[in-house]
């Protein structure tokens, strides 16, 4: 039995998160715990980390056509899912 099974330790907070986990509905967010704007600054500086890092996992031997593909669904993923992120335009775009 893992330590989480056995209930040997509970979260108290979620870090870089913008909601609050579904799995976890009683743990904050960090962002919930202050109203401070320098303390909301502070947060999203130590969480910026966790915003530009998206792990990307694939089968073995992806062809190099999906690249592209795969690109572009990543970054309407983050667009989706963290909207607070900003984006880079496109070379050419206004």
């Amino acid at each position: 039995m893992s330590l989480w099974q056995s209930g040997a330790f509970r979260p108290l907070l979620a870090f870089s998160r913008t909601t609050r986990l579904p799995e976890l509905k009683d743990v904050p967010i960090a962002r919930e715990l202050t109203q401070d704007p320098k303390a909301l600054s502070l947060i999203a500086f130590a969480e910026a980390p966790f915003y530009m890092a998206l792990p990307i996992a694939a089968p073995p031997g992806p062809c190099r056509p999906s690249a592209p593909k795969l690109a572009g669904r990543l970054h309407g993923h983050v667009a989706r899912t963290r909207p607070s992120c900003p984006t880079r335009k496109k070379s050419g775009s206004t």
